[in-house]
């Protein structure tokens, strides 16, 4: 397994997705996240996608962040539809996740979000 910068939390949570396709025509699309960290998330059910490196939006109820798209899954295989994104602005938690501290928990670590780590969202 590769070395993962960060903790990442299995959470699926509902997104809206804005970009452009393929085709340069702009796109809305409703997908979830099949895993978040705090720099960036794996997301599924995109098919508007086409490569890495494109900028799209990602937004989570009110907040909105911009994010990079690092690989898409290639149609025939597990991963096809998902994507793996950066965040652009890590200053943003568009989550509404509590992620621990730096350090207290191994980078490797996939933990289940059904503890406390949630915070209040509308």
């Amino acid at each position: 397994m590769a070395h993962r910068p960060s903790l990442r939390i299995l959470k699926a949570l509902r997104v809206k997705v804005r970009g452009v396709d393929r085709n340069g025509q702009p796109f809305v699309q409703t997908a979830r996240t099949k895993d978040i960290s705090p720099k960036g998330a794996r997301i599924e059910g995109l098919t508007c996608l086409h490569s890495a490196g494109q900028v799209i939006e990602v937004q989570r109820w009110w907040k909105r962040a911009r994010f990079r798209v690092v690989w898409v899954g290639e149609p025939g295989t597990q991963m096809v539809d998902q994507a793996g994104i950066f965040c652009l602005e890590p200053d943003k938690n568009i989550w509404g996740v509590r992620f621990p501290p730096p350090g207290s928990v191994p980078a490797s670590t996939v933990q289940d979000t059904t503890t406390a780590l949630e915070t209040a969202t509308p």
